[in-house]
């Protein structure tokens, strides 16, 4: 064998030792990842189970929306959007080590989860209280997306959104909008109506299906004055999205998205949260109201101090059109048994028997 031939051997036995020692670093580098994502995912499951947790013992409508964090450790160097990608579908809110992901060392508070304004969770809670509604993704057709405005305005909204589930004189099509706001407070409310905002004449429209929540707290808010149950206000120089109660007081986005009203209690909420007809104009007590529902619980200027982080809409179908709603339903069962009860007698007379 020529010395030629030797160093080729020489020269292939080096490369195939340096092909399989950059194999093994590669199959390596991998495994290092995945052990990392699944400690992160970990992290990020006992952050949602720990919120849901807290989420169920809250749902008799006590305690307030508590700051839910999973400490994730990731690789040095490695990009924050890559991990925030990994828990889009858990919606938590995680605390990031900055020097993990190669920043200075400080704690940073992120909002991870591009999966949905609400949680699984959040979704069941409302359904189950707007009669059922089915709120899937296959089910809901979103009419307004926020984040995809570009413009951020209330008139992009009622143009996207207006006729979706009336005419401009309130006939119904069978479909229900409802709205879902989450404001810098970290409150998320939601309402729902079935005659929206559609038509030129500013002012109050009849609704008795609408209503409003606070998910955060589960809370429920229905309509105690039904000729206002939504209010109109869609030009030429002001625009309302999301406009509930009389003058759009009880909760209202402004033209601008940026602001509005959450003072409920007028013409939506039951008789222990109503504020009383000679304090209307108390600006104390809207104050306390709002605060109370859409601030921090705390500051009293955070009633008015929150704007929308993120505002869709979904046209979905309303449960009420060919199902009852689970109240009507027991009332009406138990009508039925009564009315059965007393016929009973006549029917036995008549040779009839159960």
């Amino acid at each position: 064998m020529s010395e030629d031939d030797n160093s080729r051997s020489e020269a292939s036995a080096e490369a195939i030792h340096q092909v399989g020692d950059t194999e093994k670093k590669a199959k390596e580098k991998a495994n290092g990842w995945i052990r990392r994502r699944r400690l992160l995912w970990g992290a990020a499951n006992t952050a949602l189970d720990a919120k849901e947790d807290e989420e169920e013992e809250d749902e008799d409508g006590g305690g307030g929306t508590a700051t839910v964090a999973a400490v994730a450790a990731a690789p040095r160097g490695a990009p924050a959007a890559g991990f925030e990608a990994m828990l889009d579908e858990y919606g938590a809110t995680v605390h990031v080590r900055s020097a993990d992901l190669g920043g200075g060392g400080s704690k940073k508070q992120r909002r991870v989860g591009g999966g949905g304004i609400l949680t699984g969770k959040e979704l069941k809670w409302v359904s189950a209280h707007v009669g059922g509604v089915d709120l899937s993704v296959a089910a809901r057709a979103v009419c307004y997306n926020m984040e995809q405005d570009s413009d951020r305005l209330a008139m992009n909204f009622l143009s996207s959104c207006d006729k979706k589930v009336a005419t401009s004189e309130g006939a119904n099509n069978g479909k229900m909008l409802v709205v879902v706001v989450e404001l810098s407070s970290g409150k998320k409310v939601v309402g729902t109506t079935t005659v929206g905002w559609s038509g030129s004449k500013a002012g109050g429209r009849r609704d008795i299906y609408a209503s409003l929540y606070e998910v955060t707290s589960r809370r429920r808010f229905p309509v105690n004055d039904t000729e206002h149950g939504t209010h109109v206000l869609n030009g030429p120089l002001s625009f309302y999205a999301a406009s509930f109660g009389r003058g759009g007081r009880d909760f209202r986005l402004d033209s601008d998205l940026m602001g509005g009203s959450c003072i409920m209690g007028g013409s939506f909420g039951g008789p222990e949260f109503l504020i009383p007809v000679g304090h209307k104009r108390d600006a104390a007590a809207r104050a306390a109201k709002a605060m109370d529902v859409c601030g921090d619980g705390v500051n009293p200027e955070s009633g008015s101090d929150w704007h929308p982080v993120r505002f869709e809409a979904w046209v979905v179908k309303n449960p009420d059109v060919d199902v009852l709603r689970p109240v009507e339903k027991a009332w009406l069962a138990e009508v039925m048994v009564g009315l059965i009860r007393e016929v009973q007698p006549a029917l036995t007379a008549l040779g009839f028997t159960a």
